[in-house]
């Protein structure tokens, strides 16, 4: 129809733009911010319409999207605050942010320690709980917080491969579990299905998913 308006979204830290491809195929119209160089530019070669920058140098008018992505980048930002902040300033009264972290409240924090695979000092500014997140998201005046577990169990594989490698720096094992995160198999998918499952049913998933929205008759906060 010719009054239909084609929803709009935005993806921080888009990469070479795959999930911009989805949402395209999905029927929106798409926009990302990349800060590489490279990346950004793979993207814009594809056709992608990609910012090559961050979202504080990237202007837009307010209230220009529908839904916001930020899939494992709030944790590399310096301000984290600051970020939540521009991308509510950004959505639509009504409009939806969905993001991912690392899940430092979780068992896999503590028990692997400086080896925890997502810690990644120093790319890795800020680390987050559930209850911290919550809260920062509440304060910059998101509502309807939903904090989902994910059933993934990479940054287990991930830190035994750094427990391993640092006892043995040659391990052809380490470097092979080392590889996993970045390249997962099926058949260790497969194999980690039971545990993945069980570890987000009782809420300790090492990585979460999070959607939150600001308010239809909200303020900027």
């Amino acid at each position: 129809p010719q009054d239909f308006i084609q929803p709009r979204a935005l993806e921080i830290g888009c990469a070479t733009g795959q999930y911009l491809v989805r949402m395209q195929e999905a029927g929106w119209k798409a926009t990302g911010i990349e800060p590489g160089v490279r990346p950004a530019g793979t993207a814009r070669d594809a056709g992608l319409d990609v910012y090559c920058g961050m979202l504080e140098t990237c202007q837009m008018p307010p209230e220009s999207f529908e839904l916001a992505a930020a899939w494992m980048v709030i944790e590399h930002v310096p301000d984290p605050r600051d970020t939540l902040q521009r991308l509510y300033s950004l959505l639509k009264p009504g409009g939806i942010l969905i993001f991912s972290i690392p899940n430092a409240g979780c068992w896999e924090a503590g028990f692997f320690g400086r080896h925890w695979y997502v810690l990644e000092l120093p790319r890795h500014l800020h680390h987050f709980t559930t209850a911290s997140i919550r809260k920062l998201l509440g304060e910059c005046g998101f509502e309807d917080i939903a904090i989902t577990h994910q059933r993934n169990l990479s940054n287990v594989v991930g830190s035994l491969a750094l427990v391993i490698l640092a006892g043995s720096p040659g391990s052809r094992l380490g470097k092979w579990l080392l590889r996993y995160p970045d390249h997962p198999t099926f058949a260790m998918k497969l194999f980690l299905a039971p545990l993945a499952h069980l570890v987000a049913w009782i809420h300790q998933g090492g990585r979460l998913t999070i959607s939150a929205r600001r308010p239809v008759a909200g303020r900027l906060p």
